[in-house]
């Protein structure tokens, strides 16, 4: 058993590292963020998708009430912590070809 650099919890070493938890190593590496930082995001969002209030739990990868950091693909700027429907339509705006006004004007 270990305990990560960042976050200061216990983990096992699966991974081969022996400095950072998993959470810890891909947060940092993909968002610039430690688990603690992500906790304190979620925290401040009172633990809802930014965009439709839905509870979302952090860490819980794949389940219906994921939370996802949102970040832009070319900056890698941090948005907010949203859910994964939110997360998903968010990415298939920024990566379509479609004026996300156009589609706004089409869905009203």
């Amino acid at each position: 058993m270990y305990t990560c650099r960042e976050c200061n919890e216990p983990y096992t070493n699966k991974s081969g590292f022996k400095t950072l938890c998993n959470t810890c190593r891909n947060g940092k590496r993909r968002y610039g963020m430690n688990k603690l930082d992500m906790k304190a995001m979620h925290n401040q969002q009172k633990g809802k998708c930014f965009l439709c209030e839905k509870d979302t739990l952090l860490f819980t990868n794949g389940l219906h009430n994921s939370a996802y950091i949102d970040h832009n693909h070319e900056t890698g700027e941090v948005r907010h912590i949203l859910c994964h429907a939110c997360n998903t339509m968010v990415g298939n705006i920024e990566n379509s070809k479609v004026s996300p006004y156009k589609l706004a004007r089409y869905i009203r």
